[in-house]
Order: structure tokens, then C-alpha cells, then sequence
């Protein structure tokens, strides 16, 4: 069975980097937040035979960019920048998964754990190799 969902998934990175240059006590702290629509398309199989529905599932994924910050901290000044114009703005992507749906009368409990790993650079330049890799938890109720 084929099924798309669709995902706002929020990912990004911190870093941050202290010490002393020449006598002078610095700090600088980095946080990058992008945001992307993802809609993956995937193919799930139920395994047979079995009280509890266990299922595994894979297919391709496709991401659009909404949006990409950039924040700096340096000894306590902060600034933000957009740095979207420097991002892809799409990221193919591949799924796979597996997950578990345990029927409570009319609806199901269900959980699931997925893998998404990016197939393309996040890098617009192509100057560094930078992907998406997404491990997600998902419970929740079908009907």
C-alpha cells in the first residue's frame, strides 16, 4: 500500500568555540535553524499472520526549503542573518522505516521509527558536502 504524507521537519546545528587569543578572552557561538516541507512517498508492507499490525515500510522523499537562520553570538552580541539564498532549495531524499499498530476497537495505537537521509547537498555552491539525515519517532492514532 502507497501512501504521502506531508512534514515540516526543523533541523539545524550549534556550535560554540571559547578560549584566549593574545591575552583576550573571546566566545563565539554559532546556531543554524532551517525549516523544510517534506513529502515523502512511501511503500508499506504489513507483515502477515499477527495479532499486532508490524509493518516496514521505504520510498523516496522530497524536501522544499522554507526558511534558514543564522545566529552569531560573540562575547554577548548577537546578530541574526537569512541565509536561505545559500542553501538548496529542494533535497531528495530517501525513507525507510518500520513500525507497529496495535487495534483498540475502532482505531489503531500506532508507533513508528523512520531513517530520512538526504541524497543531495544542502551546500547551493557545492563547496562543502552537507546533508539531511532526519532519525524520527512517531506515535499516534489511526482510524
Amino acid at each position: 500500500m502507497a501512501f504521502g504524507e506531508l512534514a515540516c521537519i526543523s533541523c539545524g546545528f550549534s556550535n560554540e568555540v571559547s578560549g584566549n587569543l593574545f591575552g583576550v578572552n573571546y566566545t563565539l557561538a554559532e546556531k543554524q535553524r532551517s525549516g523544510y516541507l517534506d513529502v515523502p512517498v512511501l511503500v508499506k508492507y504489513y507483515l502477515p499472520n499477527s495479532a499486532v499490525k508490524f509493518n516496514v515500510y521505504a520510498g523516496p522523499s522530497i524536501g522544499v526549503l522554507l526558511n534558514a537562520k543564522l545566529t552569531v553570538t560573540s562575547n554577548g552580541s548577537t546578530s541574526e542573518s537569512d541565509i536561505k539564498d545559500q542553501l538548496s532549495g529542494t533535497d531528495f531524499g530517501a525513507v525507510i522505516g518500520a513500525g507497529i499498530a496495535l487495534p483498540l476497537g475502532p482505531v489503531d495505537a500506532t508507533a513508528e521509527a523512520r531513517y530520512d537521509f538526504g541524497l543531495t547537498t544542502l551546500d547551493k555552491n557545492g563547496s562543502s558536502s552537507v546533508y539531511n539525515r532526519v532519525f524520527a519517532l512517531i506515535v499516534g492514532v489511526s482510524l
